[in-house]
Parts: structure tokens; C-alpha cells; sequence
């Protein structure tokens, strides 16, 4: 049950990464397709371990909640992501400043939710089984 709700989480995140990435254009804070796929395959991990609703399943799998999870997380990151003009006068404006701190943070931001979610995925499965 736990690798198939695992490979459940990845097929999902990669989909929805890809609706975004590719049909709808939005490439989320980090502008790196793989990025924005881990960061969706983690949070729809994190939420089949930690929801177990009374909802329809397939192979033992709550399907639902990871699906809302899954496109509630990737419009969040599409909503923290400026448009191509406000990027475009953005750069303009750091062109003139030192861009290295900006790259750092956002780095650093994106290191600091890896070390979240991983805590909150081994936790749940660790006290709660799927």
C-alpha cells in the first residue's frame, strides 16, 4: 500500500506539474519544471499520509483528497509566480542590483520546505499508517 500510494503521488504530481508547466505556461517560483514536480509529489504524498477519509478507493488508495491537494498546492505556487510583463520590469529593476541574494533566498526558501514536507511525510508514516 505504501509504494502504491507512492507511485500514486508521483504519476499525480507529474501530471499536474505538466498541465502547468506546459498547457497553462505557469512555471511556479523556482522556473524549473522538476522543481515544481517535487515540490506537488511531496505535498500529495504528504497528504495521502495524513488524510485517510471515508471516500471512494482503488487499490486501497484514497484518490480524492490527493487530487484537491495536488491542484490546491500547484495554484498556490502559480499564484506566487509574477506574470511575464511584472518578471520582465522585475529584472530590469534587479539588473541594476545584486541578483545573488535573490537567487539565494529563493534557494534557500525552496531547501527550507523540502526539509518540511520530507518531516512531515516520515512522521505520518511513521505514527500513522496509510
Amino acid at each position: 500500500m505504501v509504494l502504491s500510494s507512492i507511485l500514486y503521488a508521483l504519476l499525480l504530481s507529474i501530471l499536474i506539474a505538466a498541465l502547468f508547466f506546459y498547457v497553462i505556461k505557469i512555471k511556479g517560483p523556482w522556473q524549473n519544471y522538476w522543481m515544481f514536480a517535487v515540490v506537488l509529489f511531496l505535498f500529495i504524498l504528504g497528504t495521502a499520509v495524513w488524510i485517510n477519509p471515508k471516500n471512494p478507493t482503488i487499490s486501497e488508495i484514497h484518490w480524492i483528497p490527493p487530487i484537491i491537494a495536488g491542484f490546491v498546492v500547484a495554484f498556490l505556487l502559480a499564484s506566487a509566480t509574477p506574470s511575464a510583463q511584472a518578471r520582465r520590469s522585475i529584472e530590469k529593476e534587479y539588473e541594476q542590483q545584486n541578483t545573488d541574494s535573490r537567487a539565494v533566498a529563493v534557494s534557500i526558501f525552496f531547501w527550507i520546505l523540502m526539509l518540511l514536507l520530507f518531516g512531515l511525510i516520515i512522521t505520518g508514516m511513521i505514527y500513522q499508517p496509510l
